[in-house]
């Protein structure tokens, strides 16, 4: 089963295989190191303080491990994060899965992004697309987000579409009465810029691990559903999705011809698409 948002990223607690093998360093008698034990840092494989990042986003609690040479010359580290040693490499990743790799580093830089366009996707959400101004994206796994500074506040996005090659991102934001984000969307102009930093990867996907998965969420939380979708279709993935979308009323789904279209498209993928409705058209509360 595919949990979303709360549920997910409480179960995200392993970390990142960063590499299936050793990572060579010379170290010197005496000095202290200390160890990346989350696998998202840029600096591996020594700490540089990305699992600040990776612990607000999903509830985990990873902290560098402290390690002291005891003779110079050069040492192997764990690389796959799985090595019964704390620190070092003990050849663990000879028994990995083959689909248990490495992926690319968290972004932790902001950077600046052109508005190309906003619209009005549903009654309460706007679809923003944006393109990084210098160099291009990341390709990652689903799934991953990016986060977005105004104002002074930080917040979690989780794209629709993201085009590596173009540095192209689309946005579904909802709007939030007295949000610290959301409300300003409707000033942006195109050719304004926003401060995104990202993609970041997360740890959701099971592809690989089982061959029928249940997607569960609702409202806003479609999106990192979406990226699974997305990503099993697009690589025509050996798996089966059920998605189970639940929304106040009808008005509130979100990207729901596109959906009706990847489970037309391929059926072989997308098994089912269940709407639940909650309350009945015209409701208030």
């Amino acid at each position: 089963m595919f949990l979303s948002k709360t549920a997910a990223r409480m179960l995200s607690t392993a970390p990142k295989v960063y590499k299936k093998g050793p990572i060579p360093v010379e170290v010197e008698a005496g000095k202290d190191y200390f160890y990346c034990a989350c696998g998202y840092s840029t600096n591996q494989p020594f700490c540089d303080g990305t699992h600040r990042d990776i612990n607000k986003r999903y509830g985990t609690n990873f902290a560098p491990k402290p390690f002291k040479a005891t003779s110079t010359g050069e040492e192997s580290f764990c690389g796959c994060r799985r090595s019964e040693d704390p620190v070092l490499c003990d050849y663990t990743h000879l028994d990995l899965p083959d689909d248990v790799g490495g992926r690319e580093p968290v972004v932790t830089d902001f950077k600046n992004y052109k508005v190309l366009s906003t619209e009005a996707h549903s009654h309460d959400t706007t679809l923003l697309t944006v393109q990084a101004e210098d160099e291009k994206g990341e390709t990652l796994d689903a799934s991953y987000h990016f986060s977005w500074k105004l104002g002074g506040k930080t917040r979690p996005y989780t794209p629709v579409a993201y085009d590596p090659a173009t540095g192209k991102v689309q946005l579904l934001i909802k709007m939030i009465p007295g949000g610290a984000v959301s409300p300003k969307v409707k000033d942006l102009k195109v050719g304004d810029s926003v401060e995104l930093k990202g993609p970041s990867p997360g740890e959701y996907y099971c592809e690989g691990k089982h061959s029928v998965v249940v997607l569960l969420g609702g409202g806003s939380g479609l999106t990192p559903l979406l990226q699974v979708m997305q990503d099993a279709v697009k690589e025509q993935r050996n798996i089966e999705l059920h998605l189970l979308y639940s929304n106040k009323t009808t008005k509130d789904m979100l990207w729901k011809n596109e959906i009706q279209k990847m489970r037309v498209a391929h059926p072989e993928i997308i098994k089912s698409v269940t709407h639940h409705i909650t309350r009945e058209e015209g409701e208030g509360g």
